[in-house]
């Protein structure tokens, strides 16, 4: 396995982390390889694709910095009626032909030193590819019940739960196919308990699923299973004893699920992810069939095999052995406690609910069972499935990338076991506390790259700007990922109107369309090297986190909306202290060295926090108590957990016979506090942070690479903000420009030791790389980023009016050219000419410089105030810097003369304007909108003035 990983490493260019030098770092931070760009989602329609375009697209790709792309093939968003011989075409999936496709990519790919990566099959979950059958489709527990009251004699059928529907009423199935469906339907058990029914809260609308307003209260002791006195023919004869009874009958059936647009022929069946032989079979036909005709470039120019977010529909997950499974892995019969198993859409991806009660509960007991339950779904689903696939992937010399989120089971160590753990900005509305969890498995297990499927707002299509890209990657990059995956780069597919096939702008509608037909495309090189800069850095870097924090859940539970930042994530990031999730599984598999928790990865952490726990198992507790004695300090938060039922000789108790945690309380590691605010407080004590704030927090990531430390901050509001940061580092404080790779000493900080305060000013949305470099050598000049040039003499520009051009689209995606005169500037919003205009538009005027102006040698700054999106300068026939963000000011010394000048900006907008016109963004939800029409502010709005600098001693 290291031989394979060394090949990897050489294969993709990456130097050992030994070889790099303070001086070779800023070298590659200045000009980065390839390997450490971003990547893109590269949507095929199927196997309608050819060879010259694919090459075309992926030199495309080159010129616009991406190190690499995902190939996809699906059907989202074509057009369903599309004419017989182009869904042939689409359908052309795991042939011959679609992997001499493959191979041309791979083939122009590896010329230009990038990648690929490889879904492994089409669309999401795994399924279809002309193998998935009934019997290795995906199965799950189905319960019908009723209540029955006792004494009396029970001799009726009892109500079982029917196959589905999308089964029985399917007329497409292949023949044979619905009889194969039967074969796996199994009576699970019958299982009696004496209790009270599930209460509902009243139905919020038609069809919608009511929510449990109080759980069925069940006795503890009573559960009697009756499945032997099933007969024949679906009769129950059972005496009923006094009381009442709730009479539950568990049925394992096939869940019909489908992949949604997935290429091919047939029907398109979700896989088994609990079953290893329906694993290997899918894999042979997806993967091997790959490997067969395209072998040459595994581990070559195909870097990794992807699989995404699972989103498995299913009521509960089941396999056809899950209870000889539990009953190995737990110790005890899970089927007398089958009824209280059911929590209303936890664990059901994109579909949870606020209340989160079980549909029935046993007092003391339930959340023992239920935990045991998930822990079982995920010990199978991850041994059958993941495991597997990373195998898979190891054995074929390729890399195993995972999206682990929307599954039931153990994230942490999913994450973590697969080579590139990723996650995604959509899920949770890219909730800081869940990006974590990719970074977090990463740190734990030893990964140096974690990727995130990128820039996906639901709503939100053709409404991505280089500003908003650049803000969301900062986010990304401080909570630990570093491999950015932009959603996405549609293949050129024109069936329709320009801008053509876009997969998700109507089904959804979100993502980014960023392919050539995006105005914003000729920007994409200056923004990915900026993002090439930070990954370097990230991926290049050692993580330092300070804090392991405890969860519980094994899963990640996303809710709409979402909750706030939890309350104990946002105190230690306020602090200074920067943390990773961990849980019980990898907590058992760490040690503690020299006081310090150190994971299966070798992640050091100086603390272990446990929030608001109500209970622990025996293990855990065991295993803290051991590891305060070897001095990691552990701190309770919301008081001590209790200790959950045990399993003794089979059965679950209600209590165990020790309690591991009575010691481990008089440990002096060991620090009980009542709320989040209490915990920074008793880590101030002992443990240091990554820094101290003196003033406004920001959220922030340590690296260190050698003797270097680098602190990546940034401001997530759209205010400028000031702060000063404390921290204990050696050197010079630096700062390296991501956006331009100059590296210049800060004029202005403090140090008492080892010790230095540094005051940091950040722009809107801005953010800052600080370096400290022991042997820094820099010959720069200090930069002086809290005394910026005064403003000396200022000139408005414009006074003439403008002349405007402008090439683009409007309604219907009609190309449409416009040239008027303007008198002073305005939104284009607020032109009925332009209000639905979409494309780049030029303005023209002159002004006067006097020639006095020149003669003090101060920098001349052009400031072109409010800009929608972004803006091209020109003056006097000389191109000046492309401005993608705010503040859209730029240094014109060199541009201007004495006299009159021509002065030409361009300024480009998204596409939503004029698409939205046509009704083809019927669905989409404007970003920000300063119109009563709701279309997004677009064009130069200004003022433009022409400002004269004057400049401290130090810049």
């Amino acid at each position: 396995m290291k031989l394979i990983a060394l090949c990897l490493l050489l294969a993709l260019g990456i130097a050992p982390l030994a070889a790099q030098t303070d001086a070779t770092i800023a070298q590659q931070f200045q000009n980065p390889a390839k390997q450490y760009r971003p990547m893109v989602r590269w949507w095929w329609p199927g196997g309608d694709v050819t060879d010259a375009e694919l090459r075309r697209e992926i030199d495309q790709l080159d010129q616009a910095k991406f190190g690499g792309a995902e190939i996809q093939p699906f059907t989202i968003g074509l057009d369903p009626k599309m004419p017989d011989d182009q869904r042939k075409r689409i359908d052309d999936y795991l042939t011959p032909t679609f992997f001499s496709h493959m191979h041309a990519a791979l083939d122009e790919a590896r010329t230009k030193g990038m990648w690929l990566d490889y879904t492994l099959g089409s669309a999401w979950p795994f399924g279809g590819a002309g193998v998935v059958t009934p019997e290795l489709a995906s199965l799950e527990l189905r319960s019908a019940n009723q209540t029955v009251l006792g004494p009396v004699h029970f001799h009726q059928k009892i109500p079982m739960p029917p196959l589905d529907e999308s089964i029985t009423k399917n007329t497409k199935l292949p023949p044979g196919w619905l009889d194969q469906f039967k074969q796996r339907e199994k009576l699970v058990a019958v299982v009696a308990v004496r209790g009270d029914s599930v209460q509902y809260f009243p139905n919020q609308g038609v069809g919608q699923t009511p929510a449990v307003k109080s759980s069925g209260k069940l006795e503890s002791g009573t559960s009697i299973v009756l499945t032997g006195n099933m007969l024949p023919d679906g009769t129950l004869d059972w005496n009923v004893p006094p009381g009442t009874w709730q009479l539950f009958a568990f049925r394992q059936r096939p869940t019909g699920q489908q992949i949604g647009s997935a290429a091919g022929s047939g029907p398109q069946l979700v896989l088994d992810h609990m079953n290893k032989h329906a694993f290997d079979v899918y894999a042979q036909r997806v993967g091997g069939t790959a490997h067969q005709y395209d072998g040459e470039f595994f581990g070559h120019a195909l870097r990794a095999i992807f699989v995404d977010s699972l989103e498995l529909r299913t009521y509960l997950y089941w396999s056809d052995r899950f209870l000889g499974e539990f009953r190995q892995r737990r110790g005890y019969d899970l089927t007398p406690y089958l009824p209280i198993l059911k929590v209303p859409g936890y664990n059901v991806p994109y579909q949870a609910t606020a209340a989160r009660l079980p549909l029935y509960d046993i007092e003391s007991i339930g959340d023992r069972v239920r935990q045991d339950y998930w822990q079982t779904v995920s010990d199978v689903m991850i041994e059958n499935f993941y495991s597997p696939f990373n195998d898979w992937a190891a054995a074929n010399n390729v890399q195993s990338r995972v999206q682990a989120h929307g599954s039931p089971t153990d994230l942490l160590r999913v994450y973590g076991e697969s080579n590139i753990p990723e996650t995604e900005d959509l899920l949770d509305n890219g909730r800081y506390d869940f990006l974590k969890m990719a970074s977090s498995g990463a740190d734990l297990y030893g990964r140096k790259i974690v990727a995130s499927e990128s820039f996906v707002w639901f709503g939100k299509a053709y409404q991505t700007t280089p500003e908003k890209i650049k803000r969301f990657a900062d986010e990304l990059l401080t909570a630990g990922i570093n491999e950015i995956i932009y959603h996405g780069y549609p293949y050129k597919y024109m069936d329709r109107p320009f801008p053509g096939w876009h997969p998700f702008a109507t089904d959804g509608p979100f993502s980014s369309d960023m392919n050539e037909t995006n105005p914003f495309t000729p920007y994409l090189p200056q923004l990915n090297q900026y993002i090439t800069r930070l990954q370097y850095i990230s991926q290049t870097g050692t993580t330092e986190v300070p804090v392991a924090l405890y969860r519980s859940m094994l899963a990640y539970d996303a809710i709409e909306p979402p909750p706030p930042e939890p309350e104990i994530d946002t105190q230690l990031m306020n602090n200074g202290y920067n943390f990773d999730h961990i849980d019980a599984y990898t907590i058992l598999k760490s040690k503690v060295v020299d006081g310090k928790l150190v994971s299966p990865g070798g992640e050091k952490f100086r603390a272990l926090v446990l929030p608001q726990q109500e209970s622990l198992s025996v293990e855990l507790a065991a295993q803290l108590s051991a590891f305060a004695g070897e001095g990691l300090a552990v701190v309770f938060a919301g008081g001590v957990p209790s200790i959950q039922p045990n399993v003794v000789d089979g059965k679950l108790t209600a209590k165990p016979a020790t309690d591991p945690l009575q010691n481990v309380l008089k440990n002096g590691n060991v620090h009980v506090v009542p709320d989040a605010k209490a915990v920074v407080r008793v880590l101030a004590t002992s443990v240091p942070p990554n820094l101290h704030f003196r003033g406004k927090p920001l959220p922030f990531i340590e690296k260190r690479i050698g003797k270097l430390v680098f602190f990546f901050l940034r401001n997530p509001d759209d205010g400028s903000k000031q702060t000063i940061i404390e921290c204990d580092a050696s050197g010079t404080p630096e700062l390296w420009n991501p956006w331009t790779g100059t590296i210049r000493p800060l004029a202005h900080f403090e140090r008492s030791g080892n010790t230095v305060r540094v005051p940091i000013s950040v722009e809107p949305y801005g953010s800052v790389l600080l370096v400290f470099d022991p042997e820094g050598k820099s010959t720069e000049k200090p930069f002086d980023m809290l005394s910026p040039a005064a403003l000396a003499v200022q000139i408005e520009v414009g006074q003439n009016g403008w002349d405007f051009h402008g090439v683009g689209i409007g309604p219907g995606s009609q190309p449409e050219e416009i040239d008027m005169k303007m008198s002073s500037l305005e939104d284009w919003t607020m032109i009925d000419r332009l209000k639905n205009f979409s494309g780049r538009g030029q303005y023209t005027t002159t002004f006067t410089v006097p020639a006095s102006l020149l003669e003090h040698h101060s920098p001349i700054v052009l400031d072109l105030g409010a800009v929608g999106d972004v803006a091209e300068i020109s003056i006097n026939g000389k191109p000046g810097p492309d401005l993608l963000l705010r503040p859209y000011r730029a240094d014109v010394t060199s541009l201007v003369h004495a006299g009159e000048n021509t002065l030409q900006i361009t300024v480009a907008n998204e596409l939503y304007n004029a698409l939205s016109a046509q009704g083809r963004s019927a669905n989409y939800l404007p970003e920000v909108t300063n119109t009563a029409n709701g279309l997004l502010p677009s064009g130069l709005v200004g003022p433009v003035r022409l400002e004269e600098m004057k400049v401290n001693a130090n810049q």
